[in-house]
C-alpha cells in the first residue's frame, strides 16, 4: 500500500504553512476512515487516495480483508465518484460523495440499493505521541512517510466487529423460470436437499456474505 499522507494537509504541516482548501483531486489526497451503514450494521473500511500520472486520482478500498483497486475515479468541485469491484465475480459498487470540511459524506450504489457511507480524514494528530520519528529524526522525507504508513497500519485498521455482516435470513425465493434478472452465465451457490433445490446468486451475497435458509426441511447456511 502506498500511503499518501502527503495530502495538502500534510504538505502544509511539514512546511509550517496553513493547509490549502482545493476542490479538485488534491482535496481528496490521503487516507480516509470510512463507515458504511448496512441497515444499522456499520462496516469499517480504509479509503486511500493518491495522485495518478494523468493528474487525477487513483487508490484502493480496504475492507473485511479485501483490497480493491478503484476504477473511473473522478473528483471535481469538492465531489468524488469511483467504482470498485468486490472480487472477480462480485458486485460492482458506485461511490458518490462530497467533501464536508474534514468529512467525506456520500453513498454507495448497488443496483437499486443505496448504502449510506461517511468518512473522516486520517490526520497526524490521530497518531499516538512519540510513536513515529520527526522528519528531522528520520533523515529524509521518504523514511518519514514510511514511518507514517507503518504507524497507520498498526493503529487504524480494524477487524469486522461481531455481527458486522448483514446476514440474510430466509430470503424471498422465486422459481428458476421467473428469475429473469439473472444473466445466463451468472454464478450461483447451489444445493439440493430432500428433493428441493436452491440457487443463490453470488452477486446478491456480495454485501451480506452470510445467508440462513431452509432447504428440504434442513437448516442451512451459505457463505461467500
Amino acid at each position: 500500500m502506498t500511503c499518501f499522507l502527503l495530502a495538502a494537509e500534510l504538505l502544509a504541516a511539514c512546511a509550517g504553512a496553513p493547509p490549502a482548501e482545493p476542490s479538485g483531486p488534491s482535496a481528496f489526497f490521503g487516507v480516509w476512515e470510512m463507515e458504511s451503514d448496512l441497515g444499522g450494521r456499520v462496516i469499517p473500511a480504509s479509503l486511500i487516495l493518491e495522485p495518478s500520472e494523468d493528474g487525477g486520482l487513483r487508490g484502493t478500498w480496504e475492507s473485511q480483508g479485501m483490497e480493491m483497486e478503484l476504477e473511473e475515479v473522478e473528483a471535481r468541485e469538492g465531489r468524488l465518484s469511483f467504482f470498485r469491484q468486490m472480487g472477480q465475480e462480485g458486485p460492482r459498487l458506485h461511490f458518490v460523495g462530497r467533501l464536508d470540511g474534514d468529512a467525506l459524506r456520500g453513498e454507495q450504489l448497488l443496483g437499486d440499493r443505496t448504502i449510506p457511507c461517511t468518512g473522516r480524514r486520517f490526520k497526524l494528530s490521530d497518531l499516538d505521541a512519540g510513536t513515529i520519528p520527526t522528519r528531522e529524526e528520520s533523515g529524509d522525507q521518504e523514511a518519514y512517510l514510511d514511518a507514517l504508513e507503518a504507524d497507520f497500519d498498526a493503529h487504524a485498521h480494524r477487524a469486522v466487529p461481531r455481527d458486522g455482516f448483514d446476514v440474510l435470513d430466509e430470503p424471498e425465493l422465486v422459481p428458476a423460470a421467473e428469475a429473469t434478472t439473472l444473466e445466463p452465465d451468472e454464478e450461483v451457490l447451489g444445493i439440493t436437499l430432500g428433493g428441493e433445490s436452491r440457487a443463490y446468486p453470488i452477486g446478491a451475497l456480495g454485501n451480506s456474505e452470510l445467508l440462513n435458509d431452509v432447504c428440504g426441511g434442513v437448516a442451512i447456511a451459505a457463505g461467500w
